[in-house]
């Protein structure tokens, strides 16, 4: 047998690795102190949110007004938790603020009414709301500057309406007195033209020509009443309907004609009674009043007429000039209808009587 030669080797080491203890009994405590943190998150969630409550709690029951029915403000009580307070502010003020507008709004309308019924002008409107505002200010200090800054724009807002309406009616007041003196002036003239005294002549100074001049009581009369038509309006324009002020301005010309006419008429008619012939059949007040209807229709007709009745009529101020005067042409058909019904009724007094 054959003998063999042990060969020794270096022997073979190599790391086995860092042994680590059980890791189980960290994961357990983790996970305790986790469970004890969510535990107390939870509990103060919930301690927040029964504060909370409190605070939603206290503003619903909350009454904003005092016992006068007048929004009073009331502090939050200090018992109450942080979280119950500041949950309870922002609710608190909404409510409070709300009702304070809804006051303001209510005062804006009443106060326009006076105790006795009368609308309230914008000085005593002012002073009234301007005294709710600093009443209401002093017993809600926290909400002072809320209460002017609301108050300011509606207060102006309901001032100038009352203005606007003031002025209005205080127009409407005015434009009614005007036309009913305008009216009255127009009614004067028509008879101050059926007279005498609307032609006698008068000496005033005119200083558009810087001088004097002779005109007559009438002419002086219109003058001013067409004046003050121009004024009327100048000022009241937008309240006359359509059409108005032509009517106005020929109702002016229609009374200076008309009454003028009337005055012509009647020394006719005075004529007529001192030559009257209850035997005659013949009418001269007819004839001549006939003649003046026809001269107004065409004024050139003035020359057709007879000789005795053309020189009458011119003696009495009936004139082919004063026929075909052209301030006439807008009230000619009115005029004729005047003399003719002042005709028939004067032809039958003449029947009556005859």
């Amino acid at each position: 047998m054959a003998i063999k030669k042990f060969q020794v080797q270096t022997p073979l080491v190599s790391p086995i690795g860092i042994v680590q203890p059980s890791m189980a009994g960290a994961r357990a405590a983790q996970s305790l102190q986790q469970t004890g943190y969510s535990l107390a998150e939870q509990g103060y969630k919930l301690a927040v949110a029964e504060q909370q409550e409190v605070g939603r709690e206290y503003a619903v029951q909350l009454q904003t007004r005092n016992e006068d029915g007048i929004v009073e403000y009331k502090p939050i009580p200090d018992a109450m938790s942080p979280v119950a307070k500041r949950t309870a502010k922002s609710l608190v003020d909404s409510k409070y603020q709300t009702s304070i507008k809804l006051d303001l709004l209510s005062k804006a309308k009443t106060a326009r009414v006076r105790e006795d019924g009368s609308p309230a002008t914008a000085e005593q409107y002012d002073a009234d709301m301007k005294g709710w505002v600093d009443k209401t200010a002093q017993l809600n200090p926290r909400y002072e500057a809320y209460i002017r800054e609301i108050a300011a724009p509606t207060i102006a807002e309901h001032l100038t309406d009352i203005r606007v309406k003031a002025y209005d009616t205080a127009m409407k007041k005015d434009f009614k007195n005007k036309a009913a003196e305008l009216d009255e002036a127009i009614a004067y003239m028509s008879a101050l033209a059926a007279s005498d005294a609307g032609s006698q002549e008068i000496i005033i100074e005119d200083s558009d020509l810087e001088g004097r001049v002779t005109t007559t009581n009438l002419d002086v009369v219109r003058e001013r009443i067409e004046e003050s038509i121009n004024e009327f309006i100048d000022l009241h324009g937008n309240r006359l309907e359509l059409g108005k002020q032509t009517e106005l301005r020929n109702a002016v010309k229609l009374a200076y004609h008309g009454g003028r006419i009337k005055n012509i008429a009647s020394k006719i008619a005075a004529d007529y009674m001192i030559s009257l012939n209850p035997y005659s059949d013949y009418n001269q007040e007819q004839d001549l009043l006939r003649s003046m209807l026809s001269v107004l229709e065409s004024p050139e007709t003035m020359q057709d007429l007879p000789a005795d009745t053309r020189q009458k009529l011119e003696q009495i101020g009936f004139t082919q000039s004063f026929a075909a005067n052209p301030d006439m042409a807008a009230v000619r058909s009115k005029l004729k209808t005047e003399l003719r019904t002042y005709a028939n009724d004067r032809e039958k007094i003449f029947n009556t009587n005859k």
